[in-house]
C-alpha cells in the first residue's frame, strides 16, 4: 500500500478511537475495518485519477517547509503557506483534504519539508507527496521505454527516472553523485508508479 494511505489510515483510527473513547462509545473491530475499506477505496480511485505518468514542468511543483496552515476560515480553500515560495491553496471538498491537512500540521511541527505539486496559474495544491533521504545503490546506464531503472537502498520496488521529465538529466546527475559519495539524499516518489519526482540534498532551497 502507497505511503499516502497508510498515513491516512493510521490517522483516520487513532482519531476514531479517540472520540471514542471521549464519547464512552466501544469501537467493534468491524468500525476500523470499515474506516480502512473506505481509505483504500478513496486511494484507489485517487491512484487511478493521478497515478497516470505524465511530463511535468518542473516550475510545476516545489519541495518546502511549511510557515503555516490556515483551515479555520470560512472560505472553501485552505491556505499553506511556505517558508520560501509563498501561499498556495487548498480545496477543503479534495478528497484527500484531511488526510492532507494531518500531514501538512506534522510536517511542520517536525520541520520537515514536502513535496507540492499545483496548477502555475492559481496556486492551487494538486498533489502533495513526502520527500525521504535514501540512500542510492545503483543508477542504470541505459533508458529502457523511456525510464531510467534506479534502486534505492532497502527498498522493495524498483524505482524510475522518466526522460521526459524536464529535470530528467538534473535529478539523474544528482542520484549519481550521491552514489559517488556515498551519501544519503532527498527523493520524492510517486507512491503508486515509483516514478521519482524529485532529487535534492537536505539543503532545502523551495522551487527546483
Amino acid at each position: 500500500m502507497a505511503m499516502t494511505g497508510i498515513y491516512a489510515i493510521k490517522k483516520l483510527v487513532n482519531k476514531w478511537r479517540l472520540r471514542s473513547k471521549r464519547h464512552d462509545i466501544k469501537t467493534s473491530g468491524f468500525q476500523v475495518l470499515t474506516l480502512i475499506l473506505i481509505v483504500v477505496v478513496s486511494m484507489a480511485f485517487q491512484g487511478k485519477r493521478h497515478g497516470r505518468e505524465r511530463v511535468m514542468d518542473k516550475n510545476n511543483y516545489i519541495v518546502d517547509k511549511i510557515d503555516s496552515f490556515q483551515t479555520s476560515a470560512p472560505a472553501a480553500t485552505a491556505v499553506l503557506r511556505t517558508d520560501s515560495n509563498g501561499d498556495y491553496q487548498i480545496a477543503k471538498n479534495n478528497i484527500l483534504f484531511d488526510v492532507w491537512s494531518n500531514m501538512i500540521n506534522d510536517y511542520k511541527t517536525e520541520g520537515k519539508p514536502l513535496y507540492i505539486e499545483f496548477d502555475p496559474a492559481t496556486k492551487m495544491v494538486k498533489e502533495i507527496f513526502q520527500p525521504v533521504m535514501r540512500r542510492i545503490e545503483h543508477v542504470a546506464q541505459d533508458v529502457k521505454d523511456d525510464r531510467l531503472k534506479v534502486i534505492l537502498f532497502m527498498a522493495p520496488s524498483t524505482y524510475h527516472l522518466k526522460v521526459s521529465r524536464a529535470n530528467y538529466d538534473e535529478m539523474k546527475q544528482r542520484l549519481e553523485e550521491s552514489i559517488k559519495k556515498a551519501t544519503p539524499i532527498l527523493v520524492t516518489a510517486h507512491p503508486d508508479t515509483q516514478e521519482i519526482l524529485d532529487v535534492r540534498s537536505d539543503n532545502i532551497s523551495g522551487r527546483n
